[in-house]
């Protein structure tokens, strides 16, 4: 028997186990899933606890580095970097909103993780609180009298600006 022929022959009998191994996965995979698949499987992740665990959520809207990004089933998979913003979670007629500090969102085929470093739930934010909070980090801005404390002034600045837009938003 030449090389060529066992070739084919190993290659065809490869060709039954693969089709047979296949046909039992995608049939256990059909069986499994009941979900819609209209609906975004959502991980909202905190590093203390968990947001939204294994939810079927209509759309999330993250703030993304490169912009507000809305994310629904299907979407392309994708790493966002998340910068200081509102993370909005569509669920029916339902919104919830939460302020992030800062994280990461994974983009999966099957399902999304948002994963942030610090999430509060906008309706939980005292925005006199913020206020007051902005005004004395652009004071300590202004008056620093180091680098070290510039910046730091400047992260506060940051923060308390992109959280007083989410409240206006909210």
């Amino acid at each position: 028997m030449s090389a060529g022929m066992l070739r084919v022959g190993l290659l065809r009998r490869m060709g039954r186990i693969a089709s047979k191994e296949t046909r039992r996965f995608m049939a256990d995979e059909a069986t499994k899933s009941t979900r819609d698949p209209t609906k975004l499987m959502f991980n909202f992740l905190v590093p203390s606890s968990s947001v939204y665990k294994d939810a079927e959520v209509d759309m999330v809207v993250i703030p993304a580095a490169t912009g507000e990004m809305g994310i629904v089933s299907s979407h392309v998979p994708t790493v966002a970097q998340m910068i200081p913003g509102m993370v909005s979670v569509f669920t029916g007629e339902k919104v919830e909103k939460y302020f992030v500090s800062s994280g990461y969102t994974f983009i999966h085929p099957d399902r999304t993780d948002v994963c942030a470093a610090e999430a509060v739930k906008l309706d939980d934010v005292d925005a006199e609180a913020v206020k007051s909070q902005l005004a004395h980090c652009e004071s300590a801005m202004a008056g620093a009298s180091n680098e070290k404390d510039k910046a730091e002034a400047q992260i506060g600045v940051e923060l308390y600006s992109a959280l007083t837009s989410a409240l206006a938003r909210k």
